[in-house]
């Protein structure tokens, strides 16, 4: 039992890991609202442009009781999948020949995570979404992108923000029964505190399947409902936190770092290096806990070093 216990611990550790979006289903708004704005979503908002159909993602919540209520609204009907209110937005606009600037369309919903993320450490980024019943095409490019500063709407046009999403549907979605989880895990390079969600493709980039053809002068979009936006640590692997007898939690590491093993004696030498072999602090050999709250954020290396034989695990400070 002595050896299962730890690993207890480091899943136990991982299912709880913090999730740094704010409000991620959309429950939390300042009012009731009829019209299109996004803003009155605690946290949440649109990139800002200067042109008025670019800024227009819509909160859709039974509290508006109107055709942006939920789960019946003026885009279809769908059930949330977390609570009772979700998010919606234009993601493909190929509109009517004199429908500029809406032929092409992009709308996006922007959130600040409740803290930077670390450089080196590695997140797992997912969010549903569920494609409309009253949309003819379904495409395959919904993403979202993390970045340090937040993200601006195109000044003058609906036209896709030219960036480059770090997560991506893999496959065109079409389910509209649903909800399709969209995830991926993404190496933070540090200080990316801005979580923008939509399509970055230019239309003629982006797959797509088209259900029927539409009369001309409506054109051709696609929207799609958002919910359950997740940014969390993602789990180490089991042998970066547990090996020769060495257990480590938790991992990623706040500000107490409990190290355990048997047979500790203070001929042991504990230090800690950074990534680039650089050293940087050592442990003493018989304590159980290290107070790491001087320690900046990042990835490091510990290493344990027993009668000339040495383990090395990796270790992440948050």
């Amino acid at each position: 039992m002595k050896k299962i216990f730890p690993l207890i611990l480091m899943f136990a550790g991982v299912c709880q890991a913090q999730n740094l979006v704010n409000n991620p289903s959309f429950e939390l708004y300042t009012q009731c609202t009829n019209n299109n704005e996004m803003f009155y979503a605690s946290n949440w908002n649109a990139p800002p442009s200067s042109h008025p159909f670019c800024v227009t993602p819509n909160l859709l919540t039974p509290c508006n009781g109107n055709s942006l209520s939920a789960p019946n609204n003026e885009f279809g009907s769908q059930t949330a999948r977390d609570g009772v209110s979700y998010a919606g937005i234009y993601v493909y606009g190929d509109g009517a020949p004199n429908a500029n600037p809406l032929n092409e369309l992009r709308e996006y919903i922007q959130t600040q995570l409740s803290a930077p993320l670390v450089a080196g450490a590695t997140y797992r980024v997912s969010f549903f979404v569920s494609l409309c019943d009253n949309f003819l095409i379904g495409i395959g490019s919904v993403g979202a992108h993390l970045s340090v500063d937040p993200l601006v709407n195109n000044p003058q046009s609906c036209a896709h923000i030219a960036a480059l999403p770090q997560i991506i549907s893999d496959n065109i979605i079409t389910d509209k029964e649903g909800w399709t989880e969209i995830w991926g895990n993404y190496v933070a390079q540090g200080g990316e505190e801005y979580l923008t969600i939509g399509n970055f493709r230019s239309n003629a980039d982006t797959p797509k399947t088209i259900f029927s053809i539409p009369p001309i002068t409506i054109g051709y979009f696609s929207y799609y409902y958002v919910d359950s936006v997740e940014v969390k640590a993602a789990s180490l692997n089991v042998n970066q936190v547990t090996a020769n007898g060495l257990t480590i939690h938790p991992n990623p590491i706040q500000d107490v770092m409990t190290i355990e093993y048997e047979g500790k004696s203070a001929e042991d030498l504990i230090e800690i290096y950074s990534v680039y072999g650089q050293f940087i602090m050592k442990v003493p050999a018989t304590a159980s806990q290290v107070d790491l709250s001087n320690l900046q954020k990042g990835i490091y290396l510990l290493s344990l070093n027993r009668n000339g034989n040495k383990t090395v695990e990796k270790i992440v400070k948050i």
